[in-house]
């Protein structure tokens, strides 16, 4: 047993203080199935919840102005605005992440299901703080402050300043089927938002009328 014990508190000594000396006492899960950006099942079907990040379930959605849309009006701007199922991005990269990798995760999140983990020998970044990185998941953890700070900073993900994505009054990841239920001050609340943010792109649309338009295709 000791022999096994050995190599992981030598490789926690030399990485220090990339890691913590917590991880050389990590739970192993194996290989997991992504439920989504920011969660996954275990093969007995336990779910967990990648501590410390917010990631937009599947359904939820963007809109992304081109960059090269300049004050564009008419027929075209279909081709200019472009949905993103942002949700379904977060999943696929994790998936990407976490494909064939057994994953370790550290033991004082195991029985909230909160937890931190690593995928297979890569010990000096958390899968949390990877897809932080990434851009594709929202934090306000202080441990994941310079992975933010670097997706925000460099525009990935959900920092683009092109992208729009939709958020509830609770300030989570909207659904259409979110927008489709809200009451008309509500909707009328998130319409301005929402033309607000085209109006930086696409300055001769009148916010009236932006405003009216999202509301009836929300109808």
């Amino acid at each position: 047993m000791l022999e096994n014990v050995m190599p992981r508190l030598l490789l926690c000594a030399i990485l220090l203080p990339v890691v913590s000396c917590d991880q050389a006492e990590n739970v192993p899960l194996g290989k997991v199935t992504v439920v989504d950006g920011g969660s996954f099942r275990t093969s007995d079907t336990t779910f967990y919840t990648l501590d410390g990040i917010t990631a937009p379930s599947l359904p939820a959605f963007a809109v992304r102005v081109a960059p090269e849309a300049g004050d564009i009006i008419g027929d075209i701007m279909g081709d200019i605005i472009l949905p993103i199922a942002i949700g379904d991005v977060a999943h696929d990269m994790l998936t990407e992440k976490l494909k064939d990798a057994n994953i370790e995760c550290a033991k004082d999140g195991i029985k909230t299901r909160q937890v931190v983990c690593w995928a297979g020998a890569d010990p000096e970044i958390s899968i949390n703080e990877w897809m932080v990185e990434q851009g594709w998941v929202l934090t306000d953890d202080k441990r994941f402050k310079d992975a933010s700070e670097m997706a925000r900073v460099h525009g990935r993900g959900l920092h683009d300043p092109h992208l729009y994505f939709f958020k509830t009054k609770a300030g989570k990841f909207a659904t259409p089927d979110y927008l489709l239920h809200l009451n008309d001050d509500d909707k009328k609340r998130m319409a301005i938002d929402y033309c607000n943010f085209l109006g930086k792109f696409f300055k001769s649309i009148p916010l009236d009328k932006c405003v009216l338009n999202a509301m009836e295709a929300w109808q």
